[in-house]
């Protein structure tokens, strides 16, 4: 009985963390009650989801290359075009993991920022002291994830 409970609040608390807006009050609780049948209430569900979250130590997130996105390519000084080519890097990686999985996804966004920037402003210097002072990583330091 308590499965249900387990992955009803998982899922729970996997549509909290996607939501980009989530219904108001216990709204969105009630919702998951009601999937069960109302085999439980809110409050199990709520009391489950804290059970869970403290077992994780609430570290329910883990960051990803787009993470660092914004805050790298605004140090590039990067458009439209270097965004999305650096977004299409970034995900090649992922379908290519077995190969960047060494590599922290900070490390894998400032490589793609790099190769966007070699292939895209080949008149301009593929790594500035800018980028090397937000991003924390030499050109050297990136030269293996970029090739």
């Amino acid at each position: 009985r308590n499965l249900q409970l387990l992955g009803t609040t998982a899922l729970f608390i996997a549509c909290k963390v996607e939501e980009i807006e989530m219904p108001a009050g216990n709204a969105l609780a009630a919702r998951f009650v009601w999937i069960t049948d109302n085999s439980y209430t809110v409050n199990q569900l709520f009391k489950m989801e804290y059970m869970i979250l403290d077992k994780l130590c609430f570290e329910i997130n883990s960051p990803t290359p787009l993470c660092f996105q914004d805050r790298f390519l605004k140090a590039s000084g990067g458009d439209c075009r270097e965004q999305y080519f650096t977004e299409y890097l970034c995900n090649r990686a992922l379908v290519h993991g077995d190969n960047f999985l060494k590599y922290t996804p900070s490390h894998v966004t400032a490589a793609a920022v790099a190769l966007s920037r070699a292939i895209q402003k080949p008149d301009e210097p593929v790594w500035t002291p800018t980028l090397a002072h937000y991003t924390k990583y030499t050109f050297s330091q990136l030269r293996d994830c970029v090739s």
